[in-house]
């Protein structure tokens, strides 16, 4: 899957587009759990980063501003709701 972008309001031709991966990050305090979406994701072409806590998603959110975020809503220290 491929998020296409166009920088100019009105495209001519298919060329004018410029395809860009989409960024997904990945939350969960699982890493088997983590893992698997991770390379189900890649497959996808997507660019993964990934989080095991609320605090380090927090983190990762504005270090890599995802498009497109998955997180385990029952993470083991709790901070998902802080998260959200």
């Amino acid at each position: 899957m491929v998020l296409h972008s166009v920088f100019k309001n009105e495209v001519e031709d298919e060329e004018d587009i410029l395809e860009v991966p989409v960024k997904a990050l990945v939350v969960d305090d699982s890493n088997l759990d983590r893992l698997i979406l991770q390379k189900l994701l890649m497959k996808q072409g997507y660019d993964v980063y990934y989080a095991h806590d609320g605090h380090s998603a927090i983190e990762k959110f504005h270090e890599c501003e995802p498009d497109i975020v998955f997180m385990d809503l029952y993470l083991l220290d709790s901070t998902y709701c802080k998260t959200i």
